[in-house]
C-alpha cells in the first residue's frame, strides 16, 4: 500500500513479533511502524476487540501520519 502512496502500518501478535522483527531488514523494513497486541485476538469476543482496538487507535493514527 505505501507504494502507492497509502499510509500502512502492521499490527501483529506478540508471538509474531520475533518473526517480524527477523524478516523486516531482509525486506527493507526495519522501521515499519507496527503495533504489538497480546494474543490470541482470535478468542475476543466484540467488547474485549473494542477495548483492544482503543487501546491502539492512537499509537496506529500517529504512525499512519508520521
Amino acid at each position: 500500500m505505501e507504494r502507492l502512496g497509502v499510509p500502512a502500518a502492521l499490527l501483529i501478535t506478540e508471538p509474531f513479533q520475533e518473526i517480524v522483527d527477523s524478516v523486516s531488514p531482509t525486506l527493507g523494513a526495519e522501521s515499519y511502524p507496527t503495533a504489538v497486541l497480546p494474543h490470541p485476538v482470535s478468542a475476543l469476543g466484540q467488547p474485549e476487540l473494542a477495548v483492544l482496538a482503543k487501546s491502539v487507535v492512537d499509537l496506529v493514527s500517529s504512525q499512519l501520519v508520521d
